[in-house]
């Protein structure tokens, strides 16, 4: 009995006193940390977000709802003259991505239908013009549901902004509203605008609802797309290369048939005359005609931007436009420029600027010819004839 009590006794102060590292069944409990130690948390890591880009053997990819579209309208739509059920054309401006995959092309064809057309009335009523968005076209020939979020505002007798068509009426597609407004001061001195919607305008849709689409089909009609894209690419620098081509041939035949005017100009000159070539710019400043007078004779009056072409005979002449007096010694076979310039409060100066030409001055000398029925002649000048203009724009025409 005694030896009992013993041992139990023994078992109880054991149980008590036994370290804290042992547990049952003899395994050994983790020791738990002290205030004065330091405590490491233990964090799960973070769940990676699903790519937005889908691998080629990515089952499915989702496009979300409320994606934005931007569509450009391919005709033009006025409140006026457009009617309730006409149907409206639009195309994407620009690609629509998840990641770096096109689910959008630039070009796709969206729809829409009109669901509200007024004009605009008396008093200042406003006209209104109702657009219901419809689909748009994916890449992978799929249809996406859009709904409008965005509308034009013009002028009109209300101050309110344009409402989406499902608070219109009995409209219970989603689309826009284009609504003028106008300021209530002008209502009743003028009728309200019309609306109006040119062609190239863009308008801002998004997609009504979550759409999705096969990962491979959409790799495959990506891959199909940059092909077609980098062909269209291709077949467009080989065009222009053609035609950078062409024109360079153009120009140099171009040079060559000049070139050969030129000299062919040079024999036609008439050496037993003079060509006296008298010109104005074209300078609203300056006074609208002056008298020419040569060797005492007036020949007419001169306008602003116009010449007058003489063959005179070699010898001394005299230019004369009011005080001033332009000697000429002339000499057969030689062309002479002659421009008249004003000076001070309508005071002309005659000056000669070169003497068988440049170019840059027969380009601004030979622009309008005088009247000629408004010109009179000394015995020893005659008009210079088409055939003499022409051999001058030949002569001195800018070959490089």
């Amino acid at each position: 009995m005694f030896r009992s009590t013993t041992l139990a006794a023994l078992l109880l102060l054991f149980s008590v006193c036994a370290p804290r590292g042992f547990g049952q069944a003899g395994q050994i409990e983790p020791a738990k940390a002290t205030s004065n130690q330091n405590i490491v948390p233990q964090t799960m890591p973070p769940k990676a977000a699903p790519p937005a880009v889908p691998l080629k053997n990515s089952e499915t990819v989702v496009l979300p709802e409320n994606t934005p579209v931007t569509l450009r309208v391919m005709q033009s739509l006025s409140s006026m003259s457009s009617k309730v059920g006409d149907k409206v054309d639009f195309e994407a401006r620009e690609d629509v991505k998840i990641g770096d995959q096109i689910v959008i092309q630039r070009g796709a064809i969206a729809s829409g239908t009109i669901t509200l057309a007024e004009a605009r009335g008396r008093g200042g009523k406003r006209g209104k013009l109702g657009i219901a968005l419809q689909q748009v076209v994916l890449v992978t020939g799929q249809k996406a549901t859009l709904t409008g979020i965005q509308g034009k505002k013009g002028a009109g007798s209300e101050q309110t902004a344009g409402k989406t068509l499902a608070n219109i009426g009995e409209a219970g597609e989603a689309g826009i509203l284009l609504a003028p407004i106008y300021f209530p001061l002008v209502m009743i001195f003028r009728r309200g605008e019309d609306v109006h919607l040119d062609k190239g305008e863009t308008l801002t849709a998004v997609t009504k609802e979550a759409l999705t689409l096969d990962g491979a089909a959409l790799a495959a009609a990506n891959q199909s797309l940059q092909n077609e894209r980098q062909a269209e690419a291709e077949k467009l620098r080989l065009q222009q290369m053609a035609a950078d081509e062409a024109r360079k041939k153009q120009e140099a035949a171009d040079r060559e048939a000049a070139m050969a005017r030129k000299q062919a100009a040079a024999a036609r000159i008439d050496a037993s005359y003079a060509m006296l070539v008298i010109y104005r710019e074209l300078k609203w400043i300056d006074a609208d005609a002056q008298s020419l007078y040569i060797d005492q004779q007036e020949i007419g009056a001169l306008k602003r931007g116009c010449f007058v072409g003489l063959n005179l005979a070699p010898g001394h002449h005299n230019l004369v436009t009011g005080e001033n007096i332009q000697p000429l010694d002339l000499l057969g076979g030689h062309q002479y420029w002659i421009e008249m310039k004003i000076e001070g409060e309508y005071t002309f100066r005659a000056s000669l600027v070169a003497v068988d030409g440049q170019t840059a001055i027969h380009e601004a000398a030979l622009r309008s010819p005088m009247n000629p029925h408004k010109i009179k002649l000394p015995r020893s000048a005659h008009l210079l004839s088409a055939g003499d203009i022409q051999l001058l724009q030949d002569l001195y025409a800018d070959v490089k």
